[in-house]
């Protein structure tokens, strides 16, 4: 098959003739409702379960070694409502895929394409409000109860909400090998703890994420002795326990949730081995893609009809304000409650690899029966309905439909009404989960042309399957282990920024064994700096200034050399100058003044390092022992 075309250029988008859709979706078949009469006041409960597989629950087919199912509350609540076979979302990654539930809009349309990168800009900026805007405008108490790092308020999806709970900084965990998360019980907790104090508001919406399933897997104590061996039934544990943590939220609503619509969904999948992909954010394949979907409306109100059409992360808003009766302006998704107005389309990426790795952008779309995968100078058509999932189209069927739905994927890139998102705020938790990090500077993503000759994904399984290796050797304390990995890589690294952030992290905490030499240890500090300063100066992640600081405070702690000193004061400076720094380049460059004797000088800097981050211990504790350092010599003790 031919390479993907260049998108035509941007035209109007030409309005629907209404009847028309209207007969070709009812012959196609839908999933919707008849509502009996007008909305009455309701709460609405909003639960995404994150890297939730939609095969992984009962509803999906999932089932324990005795016969039963793993999720029994997710059943009794599909059984009540409706269950969505083919729901999908249009990202395998975490705060995309939450942008486009809380917004109808697809992510190249709401700007925000990766987790760590972006940042949904104030209400002022947008041409869209989100979900939590649109309810609280309409008469809600809105709250939302967040599970782990990558829906930080920091990146703007807390807007809306009168109550945003977010994991804090004291749930770090692993030197920032992991996500800073609590497991759905705590999340449940402070969720009914709010349903109680607000038990008169008349009308609520309460969102609660629950990111148990990523990875790592956890076991409990009280996992089901009949789970499968080995990592699927780590992860299906994971799926038990917040099901078991939803029946308790749904305890604590009045009358057990019965008056509540209920919406139960994920934001994506898990790769769990297949497709040579151990978890997410690589590749489209319908394993990260089709994620569960269950919508309950309050007993007794309104009567389900069967469902055939599939349904999608972008229909859920206008689903949700139709549920209540609040007006809804169109946008990408359409209530889930009506008849569809349009033929069914959808669309999904992955950024991930390409601002982590320099790897090829990944698209998809699909209609009803065929999907399309493009990206680094490959295409895929497969029948994704089909009852074992995805299937290879035969040839001459494939090269018709891709060409088809090519033509519909650049149609609607090219639509009118693209959102440009902010960049987030550089975190200070520069150990970091993700692999690598956008450019502040850089594309938001490839050319045409260009993303045609980058590396796809599948070509460089070695390097990730190594990378994923190498981060659970460090976290295990196997710094080496994890340094010979990743150097193997070394052809690549300069090109990838991924690899130079985590053989410089392995090469830097492979230094801190003290039964090396020293002058092994000192030469290979000096290597992690230079491949932090290549991070930082080539690809500017922020993080790579402050890692390169890092390594002459482990070396100045190894020689004590003034020069060392000097040297990080200097560079600290620099980054201030050029790119204002961050709490951890005041915080380094205090230290080194206090090895200088500079104590009021390392006092005023880590100061401005306790004020930009206030919730950092270790920053905390620098500063109180510089401020006694300091005071005692003014007292003359």
């Amino acid at each position: 098959m031919n390479p993907p075309s260049e998108p035509p250029v941007r035209r109007r988008r030409v309005a629907p003739l209404v009847g028309v859709a209207f007969g070709l979706a009812v012959l196609g078949g839908g999933a919707w409702w008849t509502l009996r009469r007008a909305p009455a006041p309701a709460d609405v409960v909003l639960i995404s379960i994150d890297t939730c597989r939609a095969d992984r629950v009962g509803p999906g087919g999932a089932r324990l070694a005795d016969g039963s199912s793993p999720t029994p509350t997710l059943d009794r609540l599909a059984a009540d409502g409706a269950w969505f076979p083919d729901a999908l979302t249009p990202a395998p990654l975490t705060l995309p895929a939450h942008v486009t539930m809380m917004s109808g809009l697809y992510p190249d349309r709401h700007g925000v394409r990766e987790n760590d990168s972006f940042r949904v800009p104030p209400r002022a900026r947008r041409s869209y409000a989100l979900l939590a805007e649109e309810l609280r405008d309409a008469g809600f108490l809105a709250a939302a109860f967040v599970s782990a790092q990558p829906l930080d308020r920091r990146f703007g999806l807390d807007q809306g909400f009168d109550v945003y709970d977010e994991v804090g900084r004291s749930a770090a965990r692993g030197a920032g090998l992991f996500f800073r998360e609590r497991d759905a019980d705590a999340t449940v907790e402070r969720a009914a703890q709010w349903l109680h104090a607000h038990d008169a508001a008349p009308r609520r919406f309460l969102f609660a994420h629950f990111f148990d399933p990523h990875f790592p897997y956890e076991r409990r104590a009280d996992s089901p002795a009949t789970l499968p061996d080995g990592t699927a039934g780590d992860y299906l544990a994971e799926i038990v326990a917040v099901d078991r943590a939803i029946a308790r939220l749904l305890a604590a609503l009045p009358r057990g949730g019965d008056d509540a619509w209920i919406v139960v969904t994920g934001d994506h999948g898990e790769g769990l081995g297949d497709h040579g992909e151990a978890t997410h954010g690589y590749f489209l394949h319908d394993t990260v893609l089709r994620v569960p979907l269950i919508v309950r409306p309050p007993k007794g109100k309104n009567a389900p009809r069967p469902h055939v059409r599939p349904a999608r992360l972008v229909d859920l808003r206008a689903t949700i304000l139709d549920a209540v009766g609040v007006a809804a302006p169109p946008r990408d998704g359409e209530s889930l409650l009506r008849p569809p107005t349009r033929p069914f389309r959808d669309r999904a990426e992955t950024l991930y690899a390409y601002y982590q790795h320099q790897y090829a952008r990944l698209r998809a779309h699909r209609d009803e029966t065929w999907k399309l995968t493009e990206g680094g100078g490959r295409e895929a058509v497969t029948r994704w309905r089909e009852p074992g999932g995805e299937a290879a189209a035969p040839a001459a069927e494939a090269e018709v439909e891709a060409a088809r739905l090519r033509a519909l994927l650049f149609e609607a890139l090219a639509a009118a009404g693209a959102e440009v998102a902010d960049a987030a705020a550089a975190s200070t938790e520069i150990g970091g989960v993700y692999h690598g990090a956008r450019s502040p500077s850089g594309d938001v993503e490839p050319a045409e042309d260009r993303n045609r000759t980058l590396p796809h994904p599948a070509d460089r399984v070695e390097t990730l399957r190594d990378l994923d290796a190498a981060r659970s050797a460090l976290r295990r304390g196997e710094a080496a282990r994890a340094a010979l990995l990743l150097k193997a890589h070394a052809a690549e690294r300069d090109e990838n920024p991924a690899l130079l952030l985590w053989t410089g992290r392995a090469v830097r905490e492979a230094a801190g064994d003290p039964r090396l030499p020293s002058p092994v240890r000192l030469k290979e500090l000096d290597d992690a700096a230079a491949m932090f300063r290549t991070l930082s100066e080539r690809w500017r992640d922020p993080r790579g200034a402050d890692l390169e600081l890092l390594c002459l405070r482990d070396r100045y702690a190894l020689a004590a050399e003034r020069g060392v000193a000097d040297e990080t004061v200097r560079k600290a400076s620099a980054e201030i100058a050029a790119r204002g720094g961050t709490a951890v380049t005041f915080a380094l460059r205090g230290l080194a003044k206090a090895d200088l004797g500079d104590l009021a000088g390392a006092a005023a800097d880590l100061a401005v390092a306790r004020e930009r981050d206030p919730d950092d211990r270790k920053i905390a504790l620098d500063y109180a022992r510089i401020l006694a350092l300091r005071d005692a010599g003014r007292s003359g003790r």
